[in-house]
């Protein structure tokens, strides 16, 4: 018994040893500016063109917008709350909604999913695809609702597996065959578009999680589209995570968003809506009870918010179309197993594989839309709206662009003990300045 007990104790200790030996470092915290990727990534925004009035200013801007389903036709798990086991039921449906835009000089689309996230695999295939089909797309912007009712099977690497449901053949080729269905169909709808922003503030339905400093992003942002033929098509954002459910449940659902977008267009308020994640990170709704009734509640109170809002905009003509993308070296990841701890490099790759880490920023007149790789923090905006200062701009952000590098929340939290801050934010005490200084350096050049 003794032996036994000598031998158990021996393998720990030995166990141990080699986890903490091979797995396991000490957190180094880098400031970013004083790094080769920091540096490097720089270097690179140098080399983004600067935009003149006459690569930007092309003719009145067309649009055109569609959208198809993406309901899964295998079991496969859900995707939203770590692991989670197949669906088995289905609320309200799932889609791929996209948005083409063409000025004569440039032709844009914007590709949006009913999904948890954007992997970065999936993002190549489907740029991939779009090029090889000829479509004479110029640049795309993905963005996703970031529903947690909806399902995996998009994404490769063991990270995903445990997450996300890994990858299922089935799964991707209907995600890039309906994505290209939807593009050509938004190409076909080109028709000379009128373009309008406004914001309204929905205050009484969402909250920051972080509540050291009290500030939240409650902003819905939308966006209309008006066609010549009398058409009408809105794009809003808004920073309350769409986790309305259960995390016991396993239906379908777009969650509020998509039940949003139904309201509008069952309303007639709009024939098309979009929605894409705004600066959801750490930001929650407010009146949750898991129900599906109370989501169906939610989203109501939020179509009652903004549909005087769309309506109140006066649409104007718009000529300017540009854009700017530029890969983010990351350097070393910070992935903290406790407040001095963090798991190697080598490990975090292999679990986490390539992250798409990548800035995408469109102009549309006016509107500056910034997409970024994480649960991007509405905290932050009013910052990053003081770092771009260009007059008469209106910010909007989103999150999941085809990329994801964990939370990007205000860099003064990081030493928080919290989920947003602690095993969420993977990459050091300066990360967000880092993103907001390249963001606003990009956006000049627009």
């Amino acid at each position: 018994m003794v032996k036994k007990i000598r031998r158990t104790v021996v393998t720990t200790i030995f166990l141990l040893f080699f986890v903490s030996v091979f797995f396991i470092t000490k957190i180094e915290n880098p400031d970013f500016s004083k790094t080769k990727a920091y540096k490097s990534t720089m270097a690179a925004v140098d080399t983004l063109p600067a935009w003149t009035n006459n690569m930007r200013e092309g003719k009145n801007l067309k649009a055109g917008w569609a959208k198809k389903e993406i309901m899964p036709e295998v079991a496969v798990n859900m995707a939203g709350y770590g692991w989670k086991s197949d669906w088995e039921s289905v609320k309200d449906s799932l889609y791929v909604r996209t948005m083409v835009f063409d000025n004569g000089l440039n032709r844009v689309a914007m590709i949006n999913y009913d999904l948890l996230i954007v992997h970065p695999a999936l993002a190549k295939k489907i740029e991939d695809e779009i090029h090889e089909a000829d479509l004479s797309i110029d640049f795309i912007y993905f963005g996703a609702t970031h529903t947690h009712s909806s399902y995996g099977g998009w994404a490769p690497g063991l990270g995903a597996w445990f997450t996300l449901g890994g990858e299922e053949e089935e799964i991707v080729s209907k995600l890039v065959r309906q994505t290209l269905n939807a593009v050509a169909v938004s190409i076909e709808n080109l028709k000379e578009t009128k373009v309008g922003y406004t914001h309204v503030d929905a205050n009484e339905l969402v909250f920051n999680k972080l509540k050291y400093s009290g500030v939240e992003d409650s902003l819905a942002r939308c966006v209309r589209f008006s066609q010549r033929n009398g058409e009408e098509a809105v794009l809003f954002t808004y920073s309350a995570h769409p986790t309305l459910t259960s995390i016991d449940d396993h239906y379908l659902s777009a969650d509020y968003p998509g039940l949003v977008i139904n309201n509008l267009e069952n309303d007639e308020v709009v024939d098309f809506g979009m929605f894409m994640a705004g600066g959801v990170g750490a930001h929650i709704a407010e009146h949750r009870d898991g129900t599906y009734g109370n989501m169906l509640d939610y989203a109501r109170e939020l179509t009652d918010e903004i549909s005087p809002a769309i309506q109140s905009i006066t649409p104007k003509t718009v000529k300017a179309l540009s854009f700017n993308e530029v890969e983010v070296a990351m350097g070393n990841s910070q992935y903290k197993i406790t407040s001095t701890l963090k798991l190697r490099d080598w490990a975090f790759d292999y679990v986490f594989g390539n992250l798409g880490a990548r800035l995408k920023i469109l102009r549309i007149g006016d509107i500056f839309f910034i997409g970024t790789p994480c649960d991007f923090s509405g905290e932050i905006t009013p910052e990053l709206t003081n770092k771009i200062n260009i007059p008469k701009a209106n910010i909007i952000t989103t999150s999941f662009n085809g990329g994801y590098i964990g939370y990007l929340t205000p860099d003064k939290y990081y030493a928080f003990d919290h989920r947003e801050t602690f095993s969420m934010h993977w990459f050091g005490p300066t990360v967000t300045d880092y993103y907001t200084t390249l963001i606003a350096k990009m956006a000049n050049k627009l």
